[in-house]
């Protein structure tokens, strides 16, 4: 009658021991998940919600307007800014302008750095890829170096996110932009601005509704 008690008493502490590493590994996996959901806030804002290119306009009084470029229509610049001159249309209340264009000279596109933004998703997308690969492979079978599935997710995703972070610096690097100036074409045409701005192709209605 002794040995089936211990037969139990022994699955009992083998449970035990799982359930313990099984905690152990998911507070690493905790651990691991700060720093990238972190990452994945200070990140995702940027993607989610785009924003235009931050521009200089050379006027043709002499005078220099900065803002972000919100939509390029056919002839006219439409802007957030923090100040107004008298020859812009602005709309009561914000800080939106219409700008004419036979009223811009040139257009002084502020360069912009990518690396912040690119390391940031290189170690987002690192981590989970090296999280989701050790969870999927499960606990390791009992011996001398053997890791549960949790532990194996934190190494691995650890791993992977050093290799994103090292990616997404060298993809930044390259993807950042200088300062650029554009000149209007003839007819006051700033079309080659679109892709810049924050709305290229549709404005919301609140944006139509300024002109």
């Amino acid at each position: 009658p002794t040995e089936p008690t211990s037969h139990w008493s022994l699955q009992t502490v083998e449970a035990g021991q799982h359930g313990y590493h099984e905690e152990m590994g998911f507070a690493k996996i905790i651990v691991i998940m700060k720093p990238i959901l972190v990452s994945a806030l200070v990140v995702m804002p940027s993607i989610v919600f785009c924003q235009g290119a931050e521009v200089t306009l050379l006027l043709a009084n002499g005078h220099q307007l900065a803002g972000e470029l919100l939509a390029v229509r056919e002839s006219t610049l439409v802007l957030i800014v923090a100040g107004r001159t008298e020859m812009m249309k602005r709309q009561r209340g914000t800080d939106t302008v219409v700008v004419p264009g036979p009223d811009i000279q040139q257009v002084v596109i502020a360069g912009k750095s990518k690396i912040l933004q690119s390391m940031g998703m290189g170690v987002v997308v690192g981590a989970g890829i090296g999280a989701f690969i050790g969870l999927a492979s499960g606990d390791d079978p009992p011996g001398f170096l053997s890791f549960s599935a949790g532990e194996k997710a934190a190494m691995l995703g650890t791993l992977f996110g050093g290799a994103g972070l090292i990616i997404g610096l060298t993809v930044g690097i390259f993807k950042s932009s200088g300062e650029k100036s554009i000149e209007p074409l003839p007819g006051h045409d700033f079309s080659i601005l679109k892709s810049v701005a924050r709305y290229p192709r549709t404005e919301p209605e609140w944006l139509l509704r300024i002109n």
